[in-house]
């Protein structure tokens, strides 16, 4: 899997924004509900997806970073034709 593809091309952010906008319509009223209760979930939900894919998508691109990083370390102490 190539992790460091655009975050619009990935499962999770396509999956968070359809529970965002879920979410949003349940708190909007455009999809009806049945009480107060479930716009305040409806709003719960779209801040969850949202935060949920910002910290999946920050922790993703902080292992891509970290193992770049830990390839050009080996490359610097081990330069190509030196044991």
């Amino acid at each position: 899997m190539n992790a460091d593809k655009p975050g619009w091309q990935t499962t999770e952010f396509w999956l968070s924004a359809v529970a965002a906008l879920v979410g949003l319509l349940l708190a909007s009223g455009a999809i009806p509900a049945g009480s107060s209760l479930d716009k305040g979930l409806g709003l719960i939900t779209a801040g969850m997806a949202a935060l949920g894919y910002s910290v999946a998508r920050g922790v993703t691109k902080s292992g891509v970073a970290r193992g770049a990083a830990a390839e050009e370390a080996k490359t610097v102490v081990n330069p190509p034709g030196k044991p």
